[in-house]
């Protein structure tokens, strides 16, 4: 006799939450005669995807760093699948997701969702965002720009775009300004008179918050 193969769609026939052991029972019919059934040993249908994970959250945030965590899934998971603006889609065992080598003061969005071991996957969870903290203004000059004038300049650091800068005056005891430009010139200054600045970078997830002052330029 010659081998049949055939398949069978448990999702059109049992219906997606379908669950459990089940046998299959085959008759053969041509023209001339019809054999017996013939019934398939025990095999497990699982059509039940689990549940959505719940309760995203960030931790351990840092200028280029993030762990994204959620809580298990009702069924029986096998992997969560991470989806992000950081990186590649990535698959996982655990309940958290650690990920390096971000833009500093740079805003992502995660959303996660489980599979079992039938494949069967449940919806992304509800999209979660976060910024990365913002980062040290490196590099302060301050060059002489006429007797009261002053310009000064700041690198970065990579912040992302839109990073509001604080200029301080040092000697002064005062904030000159906040931009989001690397560069401004100080007016109304002292003939003959050195002049301090640093600067610090406002975190754009929470205006309320800035990194570290920059080391001191002196001119």
């Amino acid at each position: 006799g010659e081998a049949v193969t055939f398949t069978w769609d448990t999702l059109a026939n049992l219906g997606a939450t379908s669950t459990g052991n089940a046998r299959l029972r085959i008759l053969a019919d041509d023209a001339l005669s019809t054999s017996g059934y013939r019934q398939s040993s025990n095999f497990t249908v699982d059509n039940l995807a689990p549940g959505v994970p719940s309760g995203p959250l960030f931790s351990s945030v840092t200028t280029s760093t993030l762990t994204f965590s959620w809580s298990a899934s009702t069924g029986t998971p096998t992997l969560y699948l991470v989806s992000s603006t950081a990186a590649s889609a990535s698959t996982t065992i655990q309940l958290s997701y650690g990920i390096t080598g971000l833009t500093p003061n740079t805003q992502y969005t995660f959303q996660v969702k489980a599979q079992d071991t039938y494949s069967n996957t449940s919806t992304f969870s509800t999209a979660s965002s976060t910024y990365t903290n913002a980062d040290i203004p490196t590099g302060v000059t301050a060059t002489s720009n006429g007797t009261t004038s002053l310009v000064v300049t700041w690198g970065s650091a990579s912040n992302g775009t839109g990073t509001v800068y604080e200029l301080y005056n040092v000697t002064n005891s005062s904030v000159v300004v906040t931009t989001t430009a690397v560069t401004y010139t100080v007016t109304g200054l002292t003939a003959s008179t050195a002049y301090q600045f640093k600067v610090r970078a406002q975190y754009l997830g929470d205006s309320s918050q800035y990194s570290v002052y920059s080391s001191t330029s002196t001119a």
